[in-house]
Parts: C-alpha cells; structure tokens; sequence
C-alpha cells in the first residue's frame, strides 16, 4: 500500500564484499563512461524495509519484483553492476550514506523537496504517486480546487505529509489520520469519514486486486503527489554516474519493455497524469 510512503524504504547497498560498503571512486575515472568503475564483484543488497509485498519495490524468490526495483535493478546491470538481493531495513539515508552502511537506497522519494540533503543524488523519478480521492459507489462528488473540501472529512494516513492539504487547513478542511489505508476506507464505507485519499498506483491496484473498487468511486482530482526512484551516496560514484543512470533509464522508459514491466505489474493503466486540485 501507500505505506511506502509514510516511512517504509526500498534500499539497495552497494557492497564491494559484505560486509563493508564501496570504497569511494576515483575522480579519474571518466565521467561520461557509464562503465562499471572498478575491476570485481560490486553487490548490490536489495533491502525491503516495512511492508512484505510492496507493489513498486520487493523481493520474491531472490529477484526484484515491481517497477521501480526491476527498472532500477536493469540500469544498474546495464552500468556493470551485479545485484545481490537480501532483507533488511533503511530509515535515515543521510546518516546512513555517511556511514558507509550502504550506498544505493530504492523506492524512495525522489520528490523535490527531498533533494536537499547533503552527499545524496537522485535518479529522475521512476513512478509518481500521486494522492487521489476516493468516494462511495454513487456518490458522484465534483471537487474541483480546495474549497470544495471546506468541512469534508478527509481520511489520511498517519505520520505521512499531504502538502497540498495540510495549507489549506485553516479554510476548513479536516484531516482524520488512522494508521493504515484500509481503517480509512473502511471508516469510509460506514459513513464515518466523506473522502479517502490514497496512492493512484500502488492503493489502487491493491484495492482493485481486492475487489474493494466495486464499492468505491475514484474522482478525477489529484491533492498532490510524490515521485518514487532511487537514492545514491554521491562519494561513492563517479561523477557522470547519475547523468548515465537517468539517461539510460530514460531511453528504457520510452520503449515498448517499459509498457511491458508497467502491465506485469498490474499498474499498466494506472501510470498516467492526473489534474491537481485548484488552489
């Protein structure tokens, strides 16, 4: 669900052998090489932190599993890398990276406002999220800008940042925070709360999945969103690595494959733009 959102992480390390992480690179290595940047095995630890199952960021069976794994996993094995994939957690990246705990954090925000932390670069976002409004069956609710939520109760998560909303507070709109998506939607379905907002891939693929869709209705409104990528410790690749990653992940993301991974994944005609409510 969109726990991947309120705190759980994808993350992958970069490990020259475990359990130590990958010396830093030499600034002569060329820039626009976009070839593996030293001679030996480079492991990348694939670690799934919170939520077994995550739609866009898992492991099954030793292998990455959704989008923004297995987009990742393929440039990085077209740049020379050699993923390999175990279990574990990831919570403060900056720390984290400075340590030397690992070097490559996946199914991260890669939003704007995320960019700001020293020693880390980021991928050009892989899905974005964007938070949608859901309904009950038949309702038929037209929300076309902010003030059409003055005194509607509005189901969020707990512990996530919903920008968008949190400014428009003061005109009147109320947040009501549970834990998970499936409290709210079922506070929904008993009346006790007007609108949920959820994730436009990752909740409403699940929901699908569940057959819960049936009872519920999606408006065409947008309250914001969160792009989803990778995270990289700057001082442990050269520097044209993330202009090669992002180039190559861009040329993948135009072609037919790129189709392809979004369908196996169940989220082929839920990738798309939505409008964002009017301020």
């Amino acid at each position: 669900m969109r726990d991947i959102l309120a705190g759980a992480t994808l993350a992958l390390l970069c490990l020259g052998g475990l359990p130590a992480a990958a010396e830093p690179i030499s600034p002569a290595v060329a820039a626009d090489s976009c070839a593996q940047y030293r001679s030996g095995l480079v492991e990348l630890i694939l670690i799934v932190a919170g939520v077994p199952g995550n739609r866009l960021a898992d492991i099954t069976n030793g292998k990455p599993r959704g989008v923004v794994a297995e987009a990742t996993i393929k440039i990085l094995e077209e740049l020379g890398y050699k993923p390999h994939l175990v279990l574990g957690s990831a919570n403060n990246l900056e720390e984290e990276f400075r340590g030397g705990d690992f070097d490559v954090a996946v199914g991260v925000s890669v939003s704007a406002n995320h960019r700001a932390g020293t020693g880390i670069i980021y991928s050009d976002p892989i899905i974005r999220e964007y938070s949608v409004l859901l309904v009950r069956a038949g309702e038929h609710r037209v929300i076309d800008s902010f003030d059409d939520l003055r005194g509607v109760r509005l189901g969020v998560l707990a512990g996530h940042q919903y920008p968008g909303l949190e400014n428009h507070t003061h005109s009147g709109i109320i947040l009501v925070r549970q834990r998970k998506d499936s409290e709210n939607v079922r506070n929904l379905l008993l009346k006790d709360l007007d609108i949920v907002v959820v994730s436009s891939v990752s909740d409403i693929a699940e929901f699908r999945g569940e057959g819960i869709m049936r009872a519920l209705e999606l408006l065409d409104k947008a309250v914001g969103f969160t792009d989803i990528g990778s995270a990289f410790a700057a001082d442990r690749f050269p520097p044209g690595f993330i202009r090669c990653f992002n180039s190559r992940l861009q040329q993948f993301m135009g072609t037919p494959q790129w189709g392809e991974l979004l369908s196996r994944n169940g989220i082929g005609s839920l990738v798309k733009t939505w409008t964002l409510l009017e301020h």
